[in-house]
């Protein structure tokens, strides 16, 4: 079942109508996209000031992406568009981790980037990466604290694609439903993950943390008593794939849901315990049962 906010956006755009030709009005409050209202009266003025914060999906906390290009993107007439930004935010510069959030979700946008100065005039020209930064300030909040940041990093590392898309074409932005092949073409090539070490390092540290303490004491033993490293690594990866599946348990169901509706890439695994065990395992498999034995050790 559609979210609330979703719900109340799919009421302004007819099933059948394009989505380059619909989409729900920014200023519509009633789309229910912003946390709280700016200050402000004149909310058309906020768009020429790049002050609108950037709505969010509701189920899993990504920025909406920019509508996806139809035409092939290459190197040069392409930029790279950070759904977490500004870069010297508080819970990207500061906060423990911020790196994670800045660099999971990344997407391959058409034209240069890099923001307008204010007053500047809007043009035909200004490619959508500009178009962007003209209207939108960002997400309103980021995750801070390292579970919500997990769940952020799952959700990017999955490729997820929500059912609206960022339209920035003319003067006001307007959140629009996606048909299959712009989803396609955002989950095959444009949407990705700028950082992936950074986020599998973070990964499989959030699974030491957070998922060990729950396996039982004698795989624990197994593995911390064997010499032989072809054991260690076994049972390593067995003690790895259950932690990772308790502290994906609380995104099971929405991700299953996600799935089935074609929203997360499937090759990235059935469930979101193999997107997790997939990442925290990759890599070389000594170095990983040493940094578990040390964990275990301390």
């Amino acid at each position: 079942m559609a979210s609330t906010i979703e719900q109340g956006i799919a009421t302004a755009l007819p099933e059948h109508e394009s989505a380059s030709n619909t989409g729900a009005d920014f200023s519509l409050s009633e789309a229910k996209v912003w946390q709280k209202k700016p200050s402000t009266k004149d909310r058309g003025e906020l768009f020429h000031r790049g002050l609108e914060p950037t709505p969010v999906d509701p189920v899993t906390g990504l920025a909406y992406p920019i509508m996806p290009h139809k035409g092939q993107l290459t190197p040069d007439n392409s930029s790279d568009h950070h759904a977490a930004h500004k870069r010297l935010r508080r819970e990207l510069s500061e906060v423990e981790n911020g790196v994670v959030i800045r660099t999971s979700r990344m997407q391959k946008v058409y034209g240069p980037g890099g923001s307008l100065l204010i007053g500047n005039k809007l043009m035909p020209h200004h490619t959508p990466h500009q178009r962007y930064h003209y209207f939108f300030s960002g997400p309103e909040k980021l995750p801070e604290d390292s579970h919500e940041q997990f769940k952020y990093g799952v959700w990017a590392g999955s490729i997820y694609v929500p059912e609206f898309g960022l339209d920035v074409r003319g003067d006001k932005p307007r959140l629009a439903r996606m048909y299959p092949d712009q989803v396609e073409r955002l989950m095959d090539r444009q949407l990705y993950v700028g950082a992936i070490d950074t986020l599998r390092l973070f990964l499989r540290q959030y699974v030491m943390d957070n998922g060990i303490p729950q396996i039982d004491s004698q795989d624990i033993d197994r593995f911390m008593n064997t010499e032989d490293l072809e054991q260690r690594i076994e049972f390593g990866r067995i003690i790895l794939d259950a932690a990772s599946r308790i502290v994906s348990e609380p995104m099971e169901t929405d991700f299953a849901r996600a799935r089935k509706r074609g929203r997360v890439k499937p090759m990235l695994g059935k469930c979101v315990a193999e997107v997790v065990q997939m990442n925290v395992t990759f890599g070389n498999q000594k170095k990983l049962v040493n940094q578990l034995h040390t964990a275990l050790a301390a």
